[in-house]
């Protein structure tokens, strides 16, 4: 008994032996000599958006660099603080950064913002020899 090995052929959609299958000839594959329109060239390149096209790095002037100039920050909403005051005992109007570091400080307060808080928990000691204790051993 002789063990012979087969495929599905998909054009004709049937399982022939291995032998007898011929893949046909591609022709829906591109030929790619059309997409070549410059000829290959080295250096280092960018994508300008602007222009729709890759550009030499050197010719390239990016729109935000131009843009040179002070970088100013308007100051905080005024809010109302959600900590009391511990002079007056109660919840102050802020209005600008200078007043939100004058009370943090006046209060102890310490602002967190995106960092990660510490561990606050201490040690606790052993309550083992007092449950001893207690229990008379």
């Amino acid at each position: 008994m002789s063990r012979e090995s087969f495929v599905y052929d998909r054009y004709q959609g049937k399982v022939v032996r291995k032998e007898d299958y011929q893949p046909p000839e591609r022709t829906d594959h591109l030929d790619a000599s059309h997409l070549l329109v410059n000829p290959v060239q080295r250096g280092h390149w960018i994508w300008d958006r602007a222009k729709g096209d890759l550009v030499p790095a050197d010719e390239f002037h990016h729109r935000r660099a131009v843009r040179a100039g002070a970088n100013i920050i308007r100051d905080i909403e005024p809010y109302q603080a959600v900590a009391s005051d511990l002079a007056s005992g109660d919840n102050p109007v802020i209005g600008g950064r200078r007043q939100h570091r004058e009370f943090l400080s006046r209060n102890g307060y310490v602002e967190l913002g995106n960092d990660v808080p510490r561990n606050r928990r201490q040690e606790m000691p052993s309550l083992i020899p007092d449950i001893k204790r207690a229990m008379g051993e």
